[in-house]
């Protein structure tokens, strides 16, 4: 006799509290590999550039450590951003509420590390962006490159040397090798 296993939730699966890293996918819990320091590095570069405009700017907020985004229901996925930032028009009153969790940011970054595989990854940005999130950064540490993903548009690839700019943050530019300094 085999068992069915119940669907988690998003909010369920928000209540619930695990020793690794996991995301909720199409209602399961789908354990992922922890990251390196590389890995976190990279996150903190990009999260410290996107605070350090959004702060400046007044005109977001930014999320880091994998923060939750609804991407799916009926079943639910629940993906765990790098780092993420939502404009102030997504944030109702400015300020995070820990019992709003359906929240769409503005972009989101992924950075790859060495268990990415590219078919996962593209899952990851479609989910993204068919949930209304209008940019997906992919930030390659490998190949010290930066690609923007949009739904309306082919991606663009910034590489090292250039300087990444968005239509999502009025006035952000970056080095891109800022994002890289460390790694």
């Amino acid at each position: 006799m085999s068992t069915v296993q119940a669907l988690v939730t998003a909010e369920e699966f928000m209540r619930m509290s695990f020793d690794m890293p996991v995301e909720l996918v199409r209602g399961e819990i789908i354990e992922m590999p922890r990251a390196d320091q590389a890995h976190g590095c990279v996150c903190a570069n990009v999260g410290f550039a996107l605070s350090t405009w959004s702060r400046g700017t007044k005109a977001g907020l930014v999320t880091m450590n994998d923060s939750a985004v609804i991407t799916e229901r009926d079943p639910d996925t629940v993906r765990g951003a790098d780092v993420c930032y939502f404009s102030l028009e997504r944030v109702p009153g400015g300020k995070f509420d820990f019992r709003k969790i359906d929240l769409v940011p503005n972009v989101c970054v992924e950075v790859l590390s060495y268990f990415d595989r590219w078919r996962e990854v593209h899952r990851k940005i479609d989910e993204y962006l068919e949930r209304g999130v209008n940019e997906v950064w992919i930030v390659d540490s490998k190949k010290r490159q930066i690609q923007v993903f949009r739904s309306d548009e082919p991606p663009v690839t910034f590489e090292e040397a250039s300087e990444l700019t968005s239509d999502q943050l009025p006035g952000f530019t970056c080095a891109v090798a800022d994002f890289f300094t460390g790694v």
